[in-house]
């Protein structure tokens, strides 16, 4: 965005750009973050006395305090949990609404909870805030776009378009080529070709999320049956193959708005 701008202008945004992506790396600037952009609170004592037991469960796995702050979160779904930052997991007012009231027993919570929670321990959602912040302009680009192709009735024009956008390439690289713009035709073609990859990248990287998840559920289980306290023992909901796939960890991955 910086580049519409006069040099000045364009410059100091720049600037104030890359240091509040920098900030946003800072361990102390994630908690501001998380209050003010993913509205988050910390949680209550009647928080702390509903998760308590369940937050014991996963600390014993360096999947709790201190290495994963907990946060409580307004108006998300029943069952929501959201990986935030270095160390932060969002947890959903319903949920802790439903294991205090014990519909939601302490085994099934921290199965649910040790998935975001290993996306924290495991780094992957270490750079999220940095990204998002970075990609804010193509994030709003897109989605303006949608809604304008959308509103003008030309969204499957749209998608053709794009689909076709190989020949699009080639042919705005044969141009600049005959025009002598080398370095021109390069980028043109490197924009193309990440086009392409990018979508693979994205699943490749939604996978290896799905992996940390997956394992830091299946250590939870193991460790405490092998430790004989019967956790899983009695609670069908807990030992349900699906129970990961019926709930929602919401990895708000800036990359999936690319498809």
């Amino acid at each position: 965005m910086g580049a519409l701008l006069p040099p000045i202008p364009g410059l100091v945004l720049f600037t104030l750009g890359l240091v509040v992506a920098i900030a946003l790396l800072v361990d102390r600037v994630e908690p501001v973050v998380v209050r003010l952009v993913y509205g988050g609170a910390l949680l209550t004592v009647e928080d702390h006395h509903a998760l308590g037991p369940v937050l014991a469960v996963l600390s014993s796995h360096g999947l709790g305090p201190p290495t994963v702050r907990f946060w409580v979160r307004h108006g998300s779904p029943s069952d929501g949990r959201i990986s935030v930052g270095r160390r932060s997991v969002l947890v959903s007012r319903g949920l802790i609404a439903a294991i205090s009231s014990g519909e939601v027993g302490v085994e099934r919570a921290a199965m649910l909870l040790a998935q975001p929670a290993g996306l924290v321990r495991g780094g992957a959602t270490r750079g999220d805030l940095f990204i998002r912040f970075w990609t804010l302009p193509w994030v709003f680009l897109t989605y303006g776009m949608v809604r304008a192709a959308r509103g003008f009735g030309v969204l499957p024009l749209v998608r053709m378009t794009w689909k076709a956008r190989w020949l699009l390439t080639v042919v705005a690289a044969a141009q600049a080529m005959a025009e002598s713009h080398v370095a021109l035709a390069g980028l043109v073609v490197g924009i193309g070709a990440i086009s392409y990859l990018w979508p693979r990248w994205v699943r490749a990287w939604q996978t290896e999320c799905q992996v940390l998840e997956d394992e830091a559920a299946a250590e939870l289980r193991a460790s405490t049956t092998r430790a004989g306290h019967g956790l899983w023992q009695g609670a069908p909901d807990a030992q349900d193959p699906g129970l990961a796939g019926r709930a929602t960890v919401a990895r708000n991955r800036h990359l999936s708005v690319v498809r």
